[in-house]
């Protein structure tokens, strides 16, 4: 693809100094090894738990090779353009390819590369040719397409565009009307389109992204990205000139407001056509999919946001410029020429600003016999990367500064080891006259730019962590018809109008925001975007004045003074009903000046501190352990943190009023030592006002609406307990109508657990159980002996602790629900269902299927012993090394309650060699069993081992034999379980080293009259296998083993049968070889105690059964004339309840 139509790429650099502007450094140093993600601190977000899953990413550009492995196992969609299919098909094209090859692995490269933003995000890929005339529609109607086919994709990075009057991009028309459609769409769709600002040193950024940001409708949808080198983020200095254009990025002029710095420099990411390599590029183009991967990292954590809420997650986290670092650029470079046919009123702000920086040029003339300074009065500008803050107190020292600073170094490198063949006392003269001239014509002309990279750098990992800032110049949307700003000016909960940052929590799951956030006023200087707004507000400044905006695009909108609010709201649907309601965790510091109001059926959870009023409609709920500084609860308020089991109690703080309307509910956490507060910081000082019950409306008086509450535990407790009003509001009398309102509730119990509350004359209440549920189980319906031995471990459990925690407590609450169902009244059927839902339950916390996966792991790990050792009859006369190669397929059965079905493949290889009268033979492999459970449980195994085999024979033929060996595994376990909710699937992962040794002793018997050998022998063996933690959760009755060595002690005796072969010739021969034998497991160990429910149990039964075996092998093979052994085996076991084993193996050896 021609590089004059994008933005081109070398692998130089670009030295932007960053550090000592940015901070704070710590959150640089991440552990992902790519410098680049580094930066933008993406480990901070993967430590989050967010890598894009579940989003997609659209990207165009000129094509993408997603065959490298960096795409492997993604979920990709291309759209191609006609121009696109009809030059280059949809094939492999690595020229064509390599930019968006390129970009789009910085984007979503996956986790085998580590050069990917959001790894696991999937893409919607636009191929473009993005070449000649046609461009312009070519990408129109591709996201024409893409706009109204792909709702679900919100994020769309673009790494292409121009400047109109380089000579390079004279092909591309001046009429850019296809674009406003296609970009007025994606305003319509909601769409957020990250475009790369360009590479042609300007200090605006390149086409289409100008016009688009001087569109005032268009605010919110569109990211201009900088590009910043990663290798020098953190030194200090300044940068005036580049060699080239392509090394030198566009800033943010007439764009800060939505911009942002990425690195865009040396990076690494994917080489078309190269199936697995990796190239460096550098470019804006590379910074934009930093952008874009980051975006979508947000869109996972906040799926409900829209386009402007996640570029305000992105743009209100960025890592700040230090306020008043600035360097010193030229506007009009004396050897930029534009093209004439082409008409650019912002050409020497689009292009050249950061190229070849000079003060002067002193050269000799002839004519005047002298050198001559040759000073570039040119403007140049100050541009500041960030806010210019107290630098502009004194505009005259600034200029001063920068003066100097800038013709210094001008001076020193042209003076640094200069020959000068003429004369040098008039070239330093020269100089010297074009430093001082040219410095007084910068301090008189030079123009002022703040926010030169807009809103900073990137920080991927605060980014996740939600807004940073309530920015109304960001929130302010455009009034094309009065042609002014507006704002979301709106009535709150407390009856103020509020500038209003709605977040409607589309779902009903938990979003969390970490950051601290503050309120940021108007700024007029942001919205600066033409060369008039610029010069008036150099105007401004150079009279002492601030700006205050010049034009209806840069004056403060109406009502820009009134406070900022923050809405968390639930979804309405038709008839503004609640369709769905979120929670949304705060746990930053929040200072801005409005509201909190939390609506529409939405919880707030705050675990931070919230500096202002919070208040909440009926439908909705205010939770947490953090502080704020006032709040009107409506709708419910529940203290502690409900979303963390171990925080469920906690403390809320109010540093101000608390108002409760009447009918409103209070959900109040207690345990056996702990419980629930709220703490009215003022309330022992004044009582009626810290804390107050409203009147709710409609209502005459509170009695006609009392507080709702409710008493629930993360505990079980069998025990009574006495609670006061005051206990939970420390502080509170007993005359405060809240005490009374407290005292007279009716208390609902939102546990599950059967209560009763007797309220007593103090005020006071007192709650225990009704009955002991297990006890009405056990006489009402008929349970299986072993559930109703497990009801009865936990009343025995309850009895001597008083008290449960975690998942024992939400079981036994489930069954006392189930026990009231018992009651009389209830029609035989409820009954039955009961019966059938307690049965289930408990049989679901029995320990047999994992001591099946136990089982089959043991009897895996002893066919691992088993198949590699040497046969008791192996010929001793080979002085070679013997290679030989094992592949056996075998399906083992173990009936009774532990039954399970085992399918194995084990593969190995080895060698053997004897030395006369003893052999040594080793081996090494891997093996892959598939396991089936009774019911639908099932596993499967897989798993490598080695083994040491040696044999020695005596005198009269006494052969003595052992063997070792280890292994390590990987085991899938799944286990389909019905709780009181229904059914389940629970999934564990376990981890087992296997261990296994023998020893044994025969003799060898080979009559004269037969070419046969037999051997009668006996051995001893010992089998284990250390099993890691099986922890299952998700569920009442999870299990968990502990961590254990599970062994298998037997004692074998048999019988070997082999033909003879001649020991001069082994080769050329027909063989078969067999054995019969006796095993007695005599000792079995392990998996004696298991945890069902949080309970300690124990198993009661041994996890491996078959105690008493016979097996049989039978073995025929043949050895070809050039020493290729093959032979085939039949093997299988009987023992005790039906247990068996059969299978075949085929082995391979080589004699010499």
């Amino acid at each position: 693809m021609p590089s004059s139509n994008r933005f081109r790429h070398h692998r130089s650099a670009l030295a932007l100094a960053v550090c000592a502007v940015l901070w704070p450094l710590s959150v640089c140093a991440s552990p992902t090894g790519n410098i680049n993600l580094d930066a933008i601190n993406a480990a901070g977000a993967y430590a989050q738990g967010f890598t894009g899953a579940g989003v997609r990413i659209g990207i165009l550009d000129s094509g993408f090779d997603t065959t490298h492995i960096a795409f492997e196992g993604k979920d990709i969609i291309k759209l191609y353009s006609d121009q696109y299919l009809e030059k280059f098909g949809t094939g492999v094209n690595a020229t064509q390819q390599s930019h968006g090859s390129h970009v789009a692995g910085i984007a979503s490269g996956n986790s085998s590369v580590n050069y990917g933003v959001a790894k696991d995000a999937s893409l919607l890929l636009l191929y473009s040719t993005i070449q000649g005339p046609t461009m312009i529609y070519e990408v129109a109607d591709l996201y024409k397409k893409a706009i109204e086919t792909y709702d679900d994709v919100k994020i769309y990075s673009n790494s292409w565009g121009w400047v109109r009057g380089l000579f390079s991009y004279g092909d591309i028309p001046d009429e850019t009307c296809a674009f406003n459609e296609v970009f007025n769409s994606a305003v319509k769709h909601d769409k957020l389109m990250v475009f790369a600002a360009g590479n042609q040193g300007g200090l605006a950024p390149a086409d289409p992204i100008l016009p688009i940001m001087r569109a005032p409708s268009k605010a919110g949808h569109f990211i201009n990205v900088i590009n910043i080198e990663s290798d020098h983020l953190f030194e200090e200095g300044f940068v005036h000139g580049n060699s080239s254009a392509i090394e030198a990025s566009n800033r943010a002029l007439f764009a800060s407001l939505w911009s942002v710095a990425a690195p865009g420099t040396n990076i690494v990411s994917v080489e078309a056509g190269s199936g697995n390599g990796s190239i460096e590029m550098t470019g804006t183009s590379m910074a934009a999919p930093h952008v874009a991967g980051t975006l979508a990292l947000v869109q996972q954590a906040f799926p409900w946001m829209t386009a402007s809420q996640l570029a305000d997650c992105v743009l209100t986290t960025a890592r700040k410029p230090q306020e008043g670092v600035y360097e010193v650029l030229a506007l009009h470079p004396e050897q930029t020429g534009a093209d004439p046919n082409h008409n650019n009123p912002d050409y020497h702000l689009q292009y050249g600003g950061r190229l070849d920086f000079r003060v002067a040029s002193p050269t000799w003339s002839p004519d005047e016999n002298k050198y001559v300074s040759n000073v570039y009065k040119e403007s140049a500008a100050i541009v500041f990367w960030g806010s210019a803050g107290t630098k502009l107190g004194d505009l005259k020292a600034l200029k001063a500064e920068a003066a100097e600073r800038a013709a210094a170094q001008w001076r020193e490198e042209i003076l640094d080891g200069y020959e000068w063949e003429l004369d040098p006392d008039a070239y330093l003269e020269a100089v010297d006259k074009a430093y001082k001239e040219w410095k007084e014509y910068f301090i008189k002309n030079c123009t002022i730019v703040e926010y030169g990279i807009g809103a900073g750098l990137l920080d991927a990992a605060s980014a996740v962590g939600g807004i940073a800032e309530l920015n109304i110049n960001r929130m302010a949307r455009w009034d094309e018809t009065n042609s002014k700003w507006t704002l979301p000016v709106q009535t709150g909960l407390n009856g103020n109008e509020q500038i209003a940052y709605t977040l409607n929590l589309a779902g009903n799951g938990v979003s969390r925001f970490g950051n601290d956030i503050n309120e940021v006023p108007w700024n007029p200087t942001l919205h600066i975007t033409t060369q008039e707004e610029l010069k008036a507000y150099n105007e401004a400044i150079q009279s002492g004045q601030p700006y205050k905006g010049s034009s209806n695009q840069t004056s403060a909108p109406d009502q820009a003074d009134l406070p900022v609010s923050l809405v968390v709201s639930g979804t309405l649907g038709k008839n503004n009903s609640i369709v769905s309601a979120g929670t949304l965790v705060m746990s930053g510091h929040a200072s801005y000046s409005g509201s909190t109001d939390v609506i529409n059926g939405a919880t707030l959870v705050i675990d931070g501190i919230i500096d202002n009023d919070v208040q909440s409609d009926a439908t909705a709920t205010v939770a947490g352990r953090g502080e704020v500084g006032s709040l009107t609860s409506r709708g419910t308020l529940s203290p502690g943190d409900d979303l963390n089991p171990g925080n469920r109690i906690g403390t809320f703080h109010v540093k101000g009023q608390l108002k409760l309307e009447a009918g409103s509910s209070l959900v109040l956490d207690v345990g056996e030592h702990t419980i629930d507060q709220i703490i009215v910081r003022n309330l022992s000082q004044d009582q009626t006002s810290s804390l107050t019950l409203l009147a709710k409306s409609g209502q005459e008086s509170n009695a006609d609406a009392p507080l709702n509450i409710t008493i629930r535990t993360g505990q079980y407790v069998d025990q009574t307990i006495t609670l006061h009003p005051s206990l939970f509001f420390p502080g509170l009398e007993t005359d405060d109508e809240i005490f009374k309102q407290v005292k007279d509730a009716e208390l609902s119990w939102g546990g599950g657990i059967t209560f009763e509350f007797v309220t007593n004359q103090d005020g006071s209440f007192e709650m225990h159980r009704v009955e002991n549920s297990m006890q009405r189980v056990g006489k009402t319906v008929s349970l299986s002996q072993d559930a109703m031995r497990r009801a009865q471990k936990l009343d025995a459990v309850i009895q001597a602790d008083g008290i449960l925690s975690g998942t024992a407590s939400e079981f036994v609450s489930a069954v006392d629900i189930l026990s009231e169902n018992l009651k009389k009244g209830f029609t035989e059927s409820d009954r039955q269902l009961v019966a059938e839902t307690l049965e289930n339950t408990f049989a679901s916390t029995k320990a047999d299927s994992h001591l099946a996966f136990d089982a089959a792991a043991m009897s895996r790990s002893i066919r691992l012993r088993e198949v590699t050792a040497l046969s008791p009859l192996t010929d001793l006369y080979a002085t070679d090394v013997i290679p030989e190669a094992t592949l056996v397929v075998e399906r083992a059965n173990m009936d009774g309650a532990k039954s399970f079905q085992s399918t194995r493949t084990i593969l190995s290889a080895g060698a053997r060699r004897s030395f006369g009268d003893w052999a040594l033979g080793w081996k090494v492999g891997g093996y892959y069993d598939d396991i089936e459970i009774s019911g639908p449980d099932k596993g499967n195994a897989q798993g490598v081992f080695a083994s040491v085999s040696a044999m020695r024979e005596f005198g009269a033929g006494m052969r003595l034999f052992g063997q070792a060996l280890l292994g390590y595994g990987v085991e899938d376990r799944t286990r389909y379980v019905s709780d009181f909710y229904g059914s389940k699937r629970l999934d564990t992962t376990t981890h087992a080293v296997s261990l296994g040794a023998s020893i044994g002793i025969g003799r060898k018997f080979a009559p004269d009259r037969i070419a046969l050998s037999f051997m009668p022998y006996a051995q001893l063996s010992w089998d284990g296998i250390h099993r890691d933690d099986v922890r299952e959760s998700d569920s009442l009755v999870a299990q968990e083993y502990e961590d254990e060595l599970l062994s298998v002690a037997a004692l074998e005796a048999g019988l070997a049968v082999k033909t003879r072969s001649s020991a001069a010739s082994p080769t050329g021969n027909l063989f078969l070889e067999g054995r019969i034998a006796y095993r007695n497991r005599f000792h079995v160990n392990g998996n004696e105690t298991y945890t069902w429910t949080g309970i300690g149990d124990e198993t009661n039964v041994e996890f491996f059964d078959n105690r008493h075996a016979a097996a049989a092998q039978c073995r025929i093979g043949w050895v070809s004339s050039t020493g290729h052994e093959f032979a085939l085996m039949l093997d299988g076991e009987a023992g005790d309840s039906g247990d068996e084993r059969w299978g075949a193996s085929l082995r391979w050896t080589k004699h010499f």
